[in-house]
């Protein structure tokens, strides 16, 4: 036996003992009792008495919807369903954003060249040219956008409503259901609350679409949904505030035009009970400052998605620095 691994042995069953007694102290506080075990069935269920939660788990052996209901759990199978469709769908829906975005980006600077430069035969032709791409991307998209759609509707969400027994739109005058979706790995990138065929249905037809038949929110997890839905004082006492974070401009970005207009929607309804940081004051400090103090949020800015990194945590939203 080479020196000095029997240290490295003893050494290791020490650090393992030490941590297991370190945990079995976290265990004795109050609060903490089930301090990293697996949570147990009944302190979850109460998470979904606000609606029903659907976690799309995704893998390569086979891909289910495990739906949480105040009651108890079942699992959909979603035959339809795979890994790879997944990533495809993913990388599809991804490449048509980005091919917008550069067109769009390119008409910017078509326009600028042609203010600054003129008249000039070169400047109106690239503005021409910028502006045609454009809308090609932008077909492109909206085509894009709907075949995503019915797929996600054929393979997830109509067998995920038909299990939950949502099978029209709400009666005229009845509430619609809230629904939570609970994505796993790519398809946290596509639009499930926009599943569905969106042309006109026919008369007499149950709409096929997710909007029209349920409130749609999302969760990362069921724990995190519990956790959240539990009553809660508002922070420091205070009455109950929004924080909007409104970035139209980001530097080395696309301008956002509809970021406006989410911003004077909140401010209307939450009249005086929201902070507005907008522009050079939505900075990384002052948003951070500003989270203890307040219930929600809503970010109306850039962001980033950290798929495919070894560190999921990279995701962000672009502020000012």
């Amino acid at each position: 036996m080479p020196e000095g691994t029997d240290w490295q042995v003893e050494r290791r069953m020490a650090l393992a003992r030490e941590w297991d007694e370190l945990v079995q102290q976290a265990r004795r506080i109050e609060g903490f009792e089930d301090f990293l075990r697996a949570p147990k069935l009944e302190s979850l269920l109460p998470a979904a008495r606000n609606g029903p939660l659907a976690l799309v788990n995704v893998s390569r052996w086979r891909c289910d919807a495990i739906i949480v209901t105040a009651v108890g759990i079942d699992v959909v199978r979603l035959r339809d369903l795979s890994l790879g469709e997944v990533r495809r769908r993913a990388e599809g829906y991804l490449a048509t954003l980005q091919n917008v975005e550069q067109a769009v980006r390119e008409l910017l600077l078509a326009r600028r060249a042609y203010e600054e430069g003129g008249l000039s035969l070169q400047a109106i032709e690239r503005y021409n040219a910028a502006n045609r791409a454009v809308l090609h991307a932008r077909s492109e998209m909206e085509s894009g956008l709907a075949s995503v759609a019915e797929w996600l509707w054929d393979c997830i969400a109509d067998p995920v409503l038909r299990a939950l027994g949502i099978h029209d739109a709400p009666p005229a005058g009845a509430g619609y259901p809230r629904l939570w979706w609970c994505p796993t790995g790519l398809l946290n990138l596509l639009p499930l609350h926009a599943a569905g065929y969106h042309g006109a249905p026919q008369e007499g037809d149950a709409p096929r679409t997710v909007i029209d038949r349920v409130v749609s929110s999302y969760t990362p997890t069921l724990r995190a949904l519990s956790e959240a839905s539990q009553p809660k004082r508002a922070p420091g006492g205070s009455d109950e505030r929004m924080l909007v974070v409104a970035l139209a401009e980001t530097p080395g970005q696309l301008s956002l035009p509809a970021v406006k207009a989410e911003r004077d929607l909140l401010a209307d309804l939450f009249a005086d009970r929201h902070t507005l940081l907008e522009g050079e004051d939505a900075t990384w400090e002052s948003v951070r400052a500003a989270l203890p103090h307040h219930v929600w949020v809503h970010f109306s800015c850039h962001g980033g998605q950290a798929h495919g990194q070894a560190d999921p945590a990279g995701g962000h939203s672009d502020l000012q620095r």
